[in-house]
């Protein structure tokens, strides 16, 4: 166990299929990073809202922020992309 980080004993469902298997279910594939050791976190989702057109959510001490494709042009000097938003099949 590496400094203070707890890693859990058990594996999902999902993390047991192979690639193949979690493809023909139909399960998506998810990539998250740890890029700070802090972040002021209402400040960021006002940003990423404002600047990248989506609502990011707030599950205990991480954001999660789901761009949809195809990423469009940025707003202004403030952002390089901004998320195409939800299609209509979709849900938040």
């Amino acid at each position: 166990m590496a400094a203070g980080i707890r890693m859990r004993d058990y594996k999902s469902q999902a993390e047991r299929m192979s690639k193949e298997q979690r493809k023909q279910v139909g399960i998506k594939r998810i990539t998250a990073y740890c890029i700070a050791e802090s972040l002021k976190t209402k400040l960021l989702a006002s940003f990423l809202k404002r600047e990248h057109n989506f609502g990011p959510r707030v599950f205990d001490e991480a954001l999660y922020a789901m761009y949809h494709l195809p990423l469009l042009p940025g707003y202004g000097s403030n952002s390089n992309i901004h998320s195409s938003g939800l299609s209509s099949g979709e849900y938040p």
